[in-house]
């Protein structure tokens, strides 16, 4: 703070505060409560009391330490009942003068958030990331999670036993089972615990789950002697009790679905030994359990860990999809009960009765065996066509089905960091949420907006735990050391209108163009990928009548950068586009996917189904090969910085259309050759070669005809400002025996023939085109770091020295550039 400059020009300044441990990187001073913010570079908020400043009094007093941001500060704004800060996390955070968060928005990707602007009449806050992108939140003078943690106080000394079981039936009621085999419920609104059942047959071992059917609340447990009990919460001693499994009941999944025959009726499979599932239909109108029916019983592959952990009805299909512990997805048909087993009415009493023992369990018809690792699958849900698989491998996945077989389309993650799955579930609007437990916070993550909705740190994973929410009312609640914990909160709703999609949260690498798609309003869309070094690829629709840029879906299945992107077979049928696109980067990772794009009716902007082929990595390529001990390990650190499809095939080769050649540029200095089958989904990697002996940065393909005679060549361009020209169509003919006969564990084979090698440029290469010209000879086009532009004229004589290539002519114009990224060389006329 200081004064006008005196007579020598000088300032003086009044006051100097201090208290940062670094840089400052902004203040905000709020007048009418004589305070001032600074934010900086040590993660910190600060409030001063400045007072007026005009006044000499040198005291400043710091009244507040924010400390919230996990990086940089960059940004505050004071208002008249909030802090507002923006960081380099990439947060924007609302505090309250007490120094609480009230909100903590997340949604930008990348390096942070850049600009701020607040309208406090409105409660609006707008935001712009380093992303690109703008969005808009609503703020709230109140704490959006308005309740803390609290312990239900379980009673254990009425000589009940200890809580090992929970699940909520709705916001309001808690049902408990202990290790005494006692049910008990606790109602949150008259804080009262209540004893329901008890039975000693299910002490010391039992599962219980619990579903709402219309106005009642249906509970089942089971026991290690195979007995399953069934009731309703208002009707607990007129219960179904029978004995359903010669041995231990592993796992009870109650399943609701469109699938029931009325809507008074709902489905509870059990497991047993061996792997045995058993298909139970429970009736219950008023509260009273009027019949249950055994529906079929079910047989799991072999496995050390068999039974079940979750079931999705697919009625139109007429299929069950089971996950199992083992990790597997099994599909079963759901066949209809009179073929499977006579159903019975069970009388009330408390008596076992024993099902039908000649029951036949019926196999799988298909099996992706081990799908989610050998911790298991832990929910499938079946959502408008498509299924949707959790697991403990810290993936979810997207599945169809083709011709009664699971077809993976894509696999998934949610938050960084995340690895603990327990569930995907669909709201109301359609949005896929993740529930699960990050680090040591159960967490409810929103794959449309990409922010956590929900966070209680509960001190990470638990056993029995369970998790409803019911308009803005939220409840979760988990067993901890012997008792009950519970967290409610009122969520209020914030608006997140995205009024600018987010391009990427690091910079672009690659940028291709698939195709333009006509829809029925004559809008055009034209079709962008995007990739970039924040490990992601994004497909993107430019509407050309609204000028707005919509985000169709993104990739993010790389563990590294994308460096790289490559498109091949692309074709536009039915105003359906479909092109094969294929991704590469960091950690010596490439991925194979098809792409269906099409325009959605009304919308403007289209929709993309993404299809996960293929994937290979070095390293793993490695692990796999035999008398590996005699070979050079390869650098699982090696970047692939540039991919080029064979998307023409000679018509003299046999190759099959659902195969794609592939040459990657690769930064240990080689040139790979692989091989990607869309009818097996299998990438294959059959060649290479280190010709070049330094870092190669470009690789382009093309097919010269003469006659009948097809030649399929190769242009690679590398750190030495050198490209070299190839025949590799030898390659392809011998690629193709290989997998014909099947030899896929056979030593890589060489590329190929080097038919010429061009001096274009005193330095690395960072551009390469290639284009045929009108007289039959080909242009080769090429931009470098010394700033320079390289045009080539050769030709290709079949019978000619040195496989046939001869230059003709090369030009350098003088540079007019710094280092230069890209070129392309444009067709004739």
């Amino acid at each position: 703070m200081s004064d006008p400059p005196n007579e020598e020009g000088r300032v003086e300044p009044r006051r100097r505060i201090s208290g940062h441990n670094g840089v400052i990187f902004s203040i905000y001073h709020y007048e009418q409560k004589g305070i001032l913010a600074s934010a900086s570079d040590d993660r910190s908020l600060r409030v001063w009391n400045v007072g007026d400043l005009t006044d000499c009094d040198p005291d400043v007093q710091c009244l507040l330490v924010l400390y919230g941001h996990q990086a940089r500060v960059w940004s505050v704004r004071l208002l008249p009942d909030v802090i507002i800060s923006i960081g380099e996390d990439s947060a924007c955070i609302v505090w309250s003068y007490t120094g609480d968060i009230i909100h903590n928005f997340k949604g930008h990707k990348g390096r942070g958030i850049r600009a701020v602007a607040v309208q406090d009449k409105l409660g609006l806050v707008a935001t712009g990331g380093a992303d690109s992108g703008i969005r808009l939140w609503q703020i709230h003078k109140t704490p959006s999670s308005n309740s803390n943690l609290l312990n239900l106080n379980f009673d254990a000394s009425k000589k009940i036993g200890v809580p090992k079981a929970i699940t909520l039936a709705d916001i309001n009621c808690l049902v408990v089972m202990t290790d005494l085999g006692f049910i008990c419920t606790y109602n949150f609104i008259t804080k009262q615990w209540i004893v329901v059942l008890e039975d000693q047959s299910y002490k010391s071992y039992g599962l219980l789950e619990v579903t709402r059917l219309g106005d009642s609340i249906l509970c089942a447990i089971g026991n290690i002697t195979g007995s399953i009990k069934i009731f309703s919460l208002s009707s607990a001693l007129t219960c179904k009790a029978f004995k359903q499994h010669e041995g231990k009941v592993h796992s009870l999944t109650w399943v609701t679905s469109s699938a029931q025959t009325s809507s008074d009726t709902c489905s509870l499979f059990s497991s047993g030994p061996n792997g045995v599932i058993v298909w139970l239909e429970v009736s219950c109108i008023s509260g009273d359990i009027t019949m249950v029916t055994e529906k079929c019983r079910f047989r799991l592959p072999n496995s050390k860990q068999r039974w079940h952990t979750s079931i999705a009805f697919v009625p139109a299909e007429g299929l069950i999809v089971c996950g199992d512990r083992r990790g597997s997805l099994v599909l079963f048909p759901m066949e209809d009960s009179n073929k499977c087993i006579k159903d019975e009415s069970l009388p009330s009493t408390n008596n076992l009765e024993s099902s039908d023992p000649d029951g036949q369990e019926l196999e799988p018809i298909h099996v992706l065996f081990g799908l989610h690792g050998k911790l298991g699958v832990t929910s499938v849900v079946y959502h408008k066509g498509f299924v949707y698989s959790s697991g403990r491998d810290g993936c979810y996945r997207q599945l169809k089905l083709e011709g009664r077989q699971l077809v993976i389309l894509r696999k998934l993650k949610s938050c960084k960091g995340m690895e603990w799955i327990e569930c995907v579930s669909f709201t109301p609007d359609g949005d896929l949420q993740v529930l699960g437990f990050h680090s040591t916070d159960f967490v409810v993550w929103s794959t449309r907006t990409n922010e956590k909705l929900c966070s209680v740190p509960c001190g990470g994973g638990h056993r029995s735990w369970s998790y409803k929410k019911e308009g803005p009312m939220e409840v979760f609640t988990y067993i901890k050391s012997g008792d009950v914990f519970t967290h409610r909160s009122q969520r209020i709703e914030t608006i997140q209108n995205v009024l600018k999609d987010s391009l990427h949260g690091r910079e672009l690498t690659s940028v291709k163009y698939v195709g333009t798609i006509d829809n029925s309003s004559q809008e055009r869309l034209d079709v962008l990928i995007t990739s970039s070094e924040d490990t992601t690829v994004n497909i993107w629709a430019y509407n050309r009548r609204t000028k707005l840029l919509h985000c169709l879906s993104t990739i993010s299945d790389h563990l590294s950068s994308v460096k790289t992107l490559a498109l091949a077979r692309t074709k536009c049928q039915d105003n359906v586009l479909s092109t094969l696109l294929v991704t590469a980067g960091g950690r010596a990772q490439i991925e194979g996917y098809r792409l269906l794009i099409q325009d959605k009716e009304g919308d403007g902007t289209g929709t993309c189904q993404v299809i996960h082929i293929a994937s290979h990595r070095l390293d793993e390529h490695w692990d796999r090969i035999r008398n590996k001990h005699r070979m050079l390990k390869i650098d699982p650190e090696t970047r692939y910085l540039s991919v080029a499809a064979v998307d023409e095939i000679p018509s003299s080769s046999k190759t099959p259309s659902s195969r794609v050649f592939l040459a990657a540029a690769c930064s240990d200095g080689s040139v790979r050759f692989f091989v990607l089958s869309e009818s097996s989904r299998q990438m294959t990697l059959l060649a290479e070669s280190f010709h070049h002996q330094r870092c190669v940065l470009k690789v382009e393909t093309f097919v010269h005809t003469s006659g009948a005679d097809s030649r399929v060549m190769l242009c690679s361009a590398a750190t030495d400002g050198r490209i070299a020209v190839w025949d590799i169509t030898g390659t392809i003919s011998l690629a193709d025996r290989t997998l014909e006969e099947g030899q896929m564990d056979r030593p890589l084979q060489d590329l190929g023939l080097v038919c010429l090698t061009i001096s274009a440029h005193q330095c690395g290469i960072n551009s390469l085109g290639v284009r045929m010209t009108m007289d039959g000879r080909y242009l080769v086009a090429s931009g470098g770091d010394d700033n320079s532009i390289c045009v080539c004229w050769i030709t290709l004589d079949q019978d000619g020295p040195g496989g046939g290539v001869q230059l003709l002519r090369s030009v350098s114009p003088a540079p007019p550039h710094s280092a230069l990224r890209h070129t392309y060389a444009l067709p004739q006329g």
